[in-house]
This record gives C-alpha cells, structure tokens and sequence, in this order.
C-alpha cells in the first residue's frame, strides 16, 4: 500500500510529465509550422532590372539597355534594386554602369547630366575644355593630378611679350597647376578654359612640341608665360639647393 505522501508524490510527478509532453508537442508544432512558413516564403521571388550591357555616364536609358533577373523576395539589401522598368527607361545614367549591375535609385537621374565625367571620376566644370596632350614627357598620372605644360620651338612663336630671334630654339612654360581629366593610352586630357584651349591649339598648328610636368605650384618668381632659350640660363639658379626628395 502506497502512504498519502507517496500517492502525492506520484500524482505530482505525472501532472510535470503531462505539462512536459505539451509543452514539447506545442514547441515540435510551432517550429514546424515555422518552417512551412520559412518555406514558403523562401519561394516567393520578384523580378529586379540589370544592365544587359554597359551603360556610360550621362547616356539616356533605353529598354535594350536592361535585362530581368528572378531573385528570392527576402535577400540581403545589398543586392536590392529596381524592379519597374518605367523608373529606368527615359532617364539618364548618372555614373558608367557595367554589364550585369544591379540598377539601383543612385544610379539613374530624371534629367541629363549638365557637367561630363570621365572615367577616372573628376568632373568637367562648367566653363572649362578638354585639351588632348601626349603623354611622353608626362610620365606615371592619375586623374586628378596636377601639372604644368610647356612647349618648345624653333621658328621664333612668342612667348608671353617675348618675341625671341627668328630661328632660335626656345622652350616656354605656358600653363601652371592643370588639373588631368584621364589618362587614355598615349594622351592626357587636361581641363583649360576656351581660351586657353584655342591658344594652344593655335601654337599646335605651329608644330611646337609640348611637354609636361608632374609637380606642385612653382615658385611666386616664375610667372607665367616662362620663356627661356638655352643661351640664357640661370646656371647658378640651377645649382641652387633644392628640398630633398621623400624616400620611397
């Protein structure tokens, strides 16, 4: 015969072992009904736009230029973009896109690009050119640089209010400080103002020879335009000490 105490116990024993097995077939229940759920909605997918080919800064947007691709509805949000063709198609690409990029907001502007861009990312500003130098004398660039263009001739083209003797060589240092646009192959582009453009293209017509320097601002004694023919060298101002070069 079991005592009271026993027969409690036991009582008490098999209400914690039914609430047990409710509780665990409640949790079994509710995490496979999560798991439906998360499967299902694993399903569930939208149709988003990629760039079928490269698309160039500024270019106006046209069906042909985009492609649809099927992604999973819930994905990471660096792989979020535009879905609705008509938020792309009729507007401009606000920076080079590449083939297969997700089109995403940042990419498109509603009106064309007032300022062009080159591919190094520095804007063309209003009120300035682009002007095609060779790179030879140039050396390693980056868009962005910095340089100072001169030329050299031989047939006696001014330089400045200098007008040197006919026939003799001569090199002039005409613009400080340009700012370099790109870097294509053999050619630099350089921002100038219209003005500064057409005087160069003038004395290009001339079949000077220009060179370049890759340097900061030049001392406030070297005004522009510099004209300095090989009979007329400083030698002690170039034996003058310079700064030291920084150590790579």
């Amino acid at each position: 015969m079991l005592s009271d105490d026993q027969r409690n116990r036991s009582r008490t024993m098999m209400a914690w072992h039914d609430r047990a097995t409710i509780l665990f077939t409640t949790g079994i229940i509710i995490a496979a009904a999560a798991a439906v759920i998360g499967y299902r909605e694993s399903l569930r997918s939208e149709t988003i736009l990629v760039a079928a080919r490269p698309i160039m800064h500024g270019a106006l947007i046209d069906a042909a230029d985009l492609r649809p691709i099927t992604l999973p509805t819930y994905r990471p949000a660096a792989v979020r973009g535009i879905g609705d063709p008509s938020h792309v198609i009729g507007h401009y690409a606000r920076r080079d896109i590449a083939a297969d990029e997700l089109m995403r907001p940042s990419m498109i502007a509603t009106q064309s690009p007032a300022q062009p861009a080159y591919a190094g990312g520095i804007v063309l500003q209003p009120g300035y050119v682009p002007f095609p130098l060779p790179r030879t004398t140039l050396g390693t660039l980056a868009a962005g640089d910095r340089v100072n263009i001169g030329f050299t001739a031989r047939d006696g083209q001014p330089c400045g209010a200098t007008v040197p003797p006919i026939g003799t060589p001569f090199a002039c240092r005409l613009f400080n400080e340009m700012i370099v646009l790109e870097i294509a192959d053999d050619v630099v582009y350089v921002a100038l103002t219209p003005y500064q453009a057409q005087a160069a293209w003038s004395l290009a017509a001339t079949d000077v020879m220009w060179w370049g320097e890759r340097t900061g601002p030049l001392d406030s004694h070297m005004p522009l335009p510099i004209y300095l023919e090989a009979s007329a060298i400083d030698w002690e101002y170039m034996v003058q000490p310079t700064p030291p070069m920084n150590a790579p």
